[in-house]
């Protein structure tokens, strides 16, 4: 797996010097027409070396000095991760040139070395989508991962044509060795002709559409397509991909404003398929809509780009900034009498069978975790003075306390406003604002002897006694260890008991040598990593439906603090 982490541009167009941005796995730009954004995803394709033209205007207002597009690139090896710095360097007037760690490399040998990029520009091509240069295609990256689901099916026809086209290329390779030596009059020389099969290179694909509702209905290209069922189209490409994708691909997938010509609630689906091939590899994107970055950390994985004075700048952004910049009313669209935020799709379904049940008057929003659902319920209600409902947030604990959890979540609205009204204010130290589990997380409820034994019959029943024996005294100890804010991130690492369930559960942590951690957390116990791997196995097997088989062997009725935090919420109905 490859990532890039780190950018800076240096007089490429509207950019004097961008100064250095980090980037995450699943990158947003957002920014209004003709800011910059466009050329900081062509700076990263320079960069890779996808486009390798040039042109005297390309160079910021002008000036003399060369372009400059340095990137820090992290790839995990073996059990560690390392990291490159790759680097353009264009001097007016001249090619470009390019290194890897200070070595020189030729266009050739840089671009092989490099993860490959995946570009979409705004302009669509719907036949494929092809990249901005050549090296790959969407829909070539959807063959390439169904032929290693097939076990390797068109690998067999590639090698059966190779060895065909190689038995031919011998052929051939004899009769032009015979005349060559009958001309050159020397019989030591030898012609040999070597094939290179590659049945994507030889291969394209035209996508078309036909409505099998109407009779002899034409078959249409996508091509001729509207712009609306273009966009449709991508949105299933991306699905795709992100549903096959492997972690062994290295690509970068760049994407300008996916959510063009989509209905809303496509633009949410588009944004899941972006967040699961964002799993694998990574995901670099802008966009004008509030929808696409509703779900990702706004402080760490959004830059608002803006133009001042014919220069683009790459800012960190507020939240009453995004608010401004892409003309968010809420209050248009969301006045249910009661709102609950919910970290994930999951905790809706726990908080149903809790007797929450959503109706005219209740709307559940999934917020993807504590740090997004700070940013998101801002620009949902807190930054709207029309909002009429009622609103409530509840959050997992984490490993803090309640209040500590509480006080974190409304300092943290506090600081992303300039001017914080009185109004907003009672909303935000209001009492009922914010309601955080007494334990880890919805998953730490199902770690019962009842719960479990039922769930998972296969297990024997006295191995999860030793498993929640076990959990408890070295969740208790090695919180009680804890003694500043790195201390409760590392905490948290390996504390989550959905990692008990769920052995794809790490939140971005792709370090290879995690499971090794994460034993040593629980001190190495054999009977507990052996029970944990017989749950592993049945979730597994269950694939996305493990969740929802657990919860449903669990008896919500029978904990207190639930009942009551079920109560308080109803209450605000």
């Amino acid at each position: 797996m490859a990532c890039l982490t780190k950018i800076q541009i240096k007089n490429y167009r509207s950019i004097k010097d961008s100064g250095e941005i980090p980037i995450t796995k699943l990158f947003s730009l957002i920014g209004r027409n003709n800011t910059g954004k466009s050329t900081f995803l062509k700076a990263i394709q320079l960069l890779f070396g996808e486009i390798k033209d040039i042109d005297t205007t390309d160079f910021h207002k002008g000036t003399a000095d060369p372009i400059e597009i340095t990137g820090i690139i992290e790839r995990w090896k073996n059990d560690a991760s390392i990291e490159e710095t790759i680097k353009l360097v264009c001097e007016k007037g001249e090619k470009a040139s390019y290194s890897i760690d200070g070595v020189d490399k030729t266009h050739a040998a840089y671009t092989k070395a490099v993860p490959s990029l995946l570009v979409i520009p705004d302009r669509r091509d719907p036949g494929e989508f092809t990249t901005a240069g050549v090296r790959t295609t969407l829909l070539k990256r959807i063959f390439a991962e169904r032929r290693v689901k097939n076990d390797g099916e068109l690998d067999d026809i590639s090698k059966r044509l190779e060895t065909a086209k190689r038995a031919e290329a011998a052929e051939v390779s004899k009769l032009l060795t015979e005349k060559f030596r009958e001309v050159a009059q020397e019989q030591t020389f030898e012609v040999r002709v070597e094939p290179d099969v590659d049945i994507d290179k030889s291969t394209t694909h035209v996508s078309a559409l036909i409505d099998n509702d109407i009779p002899n209905a034409p078959v249409v290209s996508l091509t001729e397509c509207g712009t609306g069922v273009q966009s449709m189209y991508l949105l299933t490409l991306l699905d795709v991909y992100g549903d096959i994708s492997q972690k062994t691909d290295e690509g970068i997938l760049l994407i300008e404003e996916p959510e063009v010509y989509l209905h809303p609630e496509y633009q949410r689906r588009m944004f899941d398929a972006m967040r699961k091939i964002a799993a694998d590899n990574q995901v670099i994107f802008s966009t004008h809509s509030p929808i696409m970055i509703s779900e990702i950390w706004l402080t760490e994985s959004v830059r608002q780009v803006k133009l001042i004075d014919g220069e683009t700048r790459i800012e960190e952004i507020k939240v009453e900034d995004v608010i401004s910049e892409l003309g968010i009313r809420y209050e248009d669209v969301l006045n249910p009498k009661l709102t609950i935020f919910v970290e994930g799709k999951s905790d809706i379904a726990f908080y149903k069978k809790l007797g929450l049940k959503p109706n005219e008057s209740v709307t559940f929003v999934t917020t993807d975790g504590f740090r997004a659902m700070h940013y998101f319920a801002y620009i949902k209600i807190l930054s709207s003075e029309n909002v009429s409902g009622t609103f409530v947030a509840i959050a997992d604990g984490d490993g803090e306390s309640p209040d500590a959890r509480r006080d974190a979540f409304r300092e943290e609205i506090k600081k992303q406003f300039k001017d914080v009204t009185q109004k907003m204010r009672t909303r935000i130290d209001g009492s009922d604002c914010l309601f955080v589990l007494p334990r880890y997380s919805i998953e730490a409820y199902f770690l019962n002897h009842e719960t479990l034994v039922a769930a998972f019959p296969e297990v024997d029943a006295n191995d999860i006694d030793a498993l929640l024996a076990h959990y408890q005294a070295v969740y208790t100890r090695r919180l009680g260890e804890v003694a500043d804010k790195n201390g409760l991130e590392n905490f948290r690492k390996y504390a989550r008991p959905k990692l008990l369930f769920d052995k794809t559960e790490r939140r971005g942590d792709s370090n290879p040598s995690f499971e090794q951690a994460y034993n040593s957390f629980w001190d190495d116990n054999a009977d507990f990593l052996r029970v944990r791997g017989q749950l592993h196995a049945r979730c597994e097997a269950l694939g996305s439906k493990w969740f929802e088989h657990v919860l449903g062997h669990t008896n919500l009725e029978g904990f207190e603090d639930l009942a009551s935090l079920r109560t308080e919420v109803l209450m605000l109905v």
